[in-house]
């Protein structure tokens, strides 16, 4: 990001928090505050249709980084005490996936109008079905962070799928670095966007743990390499971890054409705009 882009952003910002007051705009809190907060504090506050009232973790240090730079939100050590304080409209969920169904269930029952759950889900299904159950119970908006659906590149593949640009589509290759349960869900979730989301017919994987990988406190594998069965008979083949040669990429097979849509790197540059070619 240029210097220039983040004078625009840091201004925007400023004119959205003043303005918050006199605009109506959502109470937002966030549930968690590990590495990915931030993004989630910033997002709401640059939307303009939302600001952040107060943080939450078990961990006072965790907070106080945000807290420094936002002076006006609150920091709670536990997240029912804020929803019942704060009356948040919405809240995003930042924790372990392990932790998750216990924060939706809380937050639906407290009243809270919508959440926005990190990735991934859960580590169960039936986890997963409870998670969507209660909030459609309490009539509750229940979102997960697959934020690559609103990437332009994947917006435009999605759409030449769609109309028939690709022609017949043959099959699709996928690859992301790191473990099922921690990027996986973004290459898993954003095929399935692209294609549609057409429904699932059958899943099949193999996972490789050589070492003593660990993710959120689980054991995770090494590699990882799948296919999924679409019920229009497309396959999806992917892989994942030490398997993967790049860092995380797509290719969409039609029998017209096959764009690429690659993050040749880290972490670092996913925020980034990156390539799309045609084959």
């Amino acid at each position: 990001m240029s210097l220039m882009q983040r004078v625009q952003r840091r201004a925007r910002r400023e004119i959205l928090n003043r303005t918050a007051g006199v605009r109506g705009v959502a109470k937002a809190a966030i549930i968690g505050c590990g590495q990915i907060s931030p993004g989630h504090l910033s997002g709401f506050n640059e939307s303009g249709v939302a600001t952040v009232v107060a943080v939450s973790d078990v961990r006072a240090g965790a907070m106080a980084s945000l807290v420094r730079h936002y002076p006006t939100i609150r920091a709670f050590r536990d997240y029912r005490t804020l929803i019942n304080e704060m009356h948040p409209d919405v809240v995003s969920i930042c924790t372990w996936p392990q932790h998750h169904l216990e924060i939706v269930r809380v937050a639906a029952q407290l009243g809270v109008k919508g959440i926005l759950c990190e990735k991934p889900m859960a580590l169960e299904m039936r986890e997963v079905e409870e998670m969507i159950d209660v909030c459609r119970s309490a009539g509750v908006k229940l979102a997960i962070g697959h934020q690559y659906r609103f990437h332009p590149y994947f917006l435009h593949a999605a759409s030449l799928v769609a109309r028939g640009g690709l022609g017949k589509i043959i099959e699709v290759r996928g690859n992301i670095k790191d473990s099922v349960a921690n990027n996986g869900p973004h290459l898993l979730d954003t095929i399935r966007f692209v294609l549609g989301d057409r429904p699932v017919r059958r899943v099949a994987a193999n996972f490789e743990r050589t070492g003593d990988k660990m993710n959120r406190g689980w054991p995770v594998e090494d590699a990882a390499r799948g296919e999924i069965t679409f019920e229009d008979g497309v396959v999806a083949k992917v892989s994942l971890g030490d398997f993967s040669p790049t860092f995380f990429d797509i290719e969409v097979v039609g029998d017209k054409a096959k764009p690429w849509i690659c993050w040749p790197g880290d972490t670092s540059e996913w925020s980034e705009p990156t390539h799309m070619n045609f084959k």
